[in-house]
């Protein structure tokens, strides 16, 4: 094995290293979207029920792709409506947003509420 070859295969593992804890993290917020919620809204800004959210499910960190929506000319104040009781936070939150035509991903730990045009870059 050549210097150049060790250094490489070194690199690599320490980048799958971190992809792999990376992956984990994210993991437990993929689990955390499956636990029971409870929303009821009528024409509520988007923004309220992200604040709503954060405080009923402390292990889900929720935020707004304020650039995506801007871009998509979005409001941050778009008004939902919905009513959810003790369905997965996931499907509640899917449900709410497609009335905007937004959708949300997961990245380093974190919900983001975005545009499906952004989402699909993911």
């Amino acid at each position: 094995m050549t210097r150049r070859t060790l250094v490489f295969s070194v690199l690599a593992l320490l980048s799958g290293g971190f992809v792999w804890a990376r992956a984990d993290e994210n993991d437990l917020v993929r689990k955390a979207l499956l636990e029971p919620t409870r929303i009821d809204v009528d024409q509520t800004p988007l923004h309220d029920i992200v604040v709503y959210l954060n405080d009923l499910h402390r292990t889900v960190n929720l935020k707004i792709d304020e650039v995506a929506l801007k871009r998509a000319r979005i409001s941050e104040d778009i008004p939902l409506t919905g009513t959810f009781k003790n369905v997965k936070l996931a499907g509640a939150l899917q449900e709410l947003l497609q009335q905007a035509n937004l959708t949300y991903v997961i990245r380093d730990k974190t919900v983001i509420i975005t545009t499906q045009k952004e989402a699909e870059k993911e």
